[in-house]
């Protein structure tokens, strides 16, 4: 029996496809099942993955066909099937960022009140040292929480 290396790098190229379309619908599925309930869903952030990966596929497939004949060692098939997803990856997570007013929102909506800075009025909630990143000021926690009471104070009198 002889063996006929132009099926075996098909079946191995096909297989490592395969074996990466798998792998990207593992990691497509299991991202947004991690991120489905924290990321406020708008047709924008629904589309622009599966623009993203519908173009992905595509690119796959036009490497496949314009390079199943020119012998590409079936490693370099691996990388389609990484470069791929990472750049999927990369993409859902400029469109499902946050916008500033999403983040105000979900943010008031809390419950929490904001600390302003004391000098230039930045919200300091959140920073883990207590300097304002706006005006560069150093205050203590003590400094910022006399300046929240006066100002409880000044809006009840």
């Amino acid at each position: 029996m002889t063996l006929d290396r132009t099926n075996m790098y098909f079946d191995d190229a096909f297989a490592f496809l395969l074996g990466g379309f798998v792998t990207w619908a593992f990691v497509a599925i299991y991202w947004t099942l991690l991120w489905r309930k924290a990321v406020q869903w708008t047709a924008r952030r629904r589309l622009g993955p599966i623009v993203v990966a519908a173009f992905g596929v595509l690119m796959v497939v036009i490497a496949r066909l314009s390079l199943l004949n020119s012998g590409l060692p079936v490693g370099k098939w691996i990388v389609l099937s990484i470069l791929v997803p990472a750049l999927w990856l990369i993409a859902t997570v400029y469109f499902w960022q946050e916008t500033p007013a999403e983040r105000a929102s979900r943010i008031s909506d809390s419950g929490r009140a904001d600390i302003p800075c004391p000098k230039c009025g930045y919200n300091l909630r959140g920073l883990m040292e207590a300097r304002c990143p706006e005006c560069g000021t150093r205050f203590t926690l003590d400094e910022l929480l006399a300046a929240q009471s006066s100002q409880i104070v000044g809006e009840i009198g």
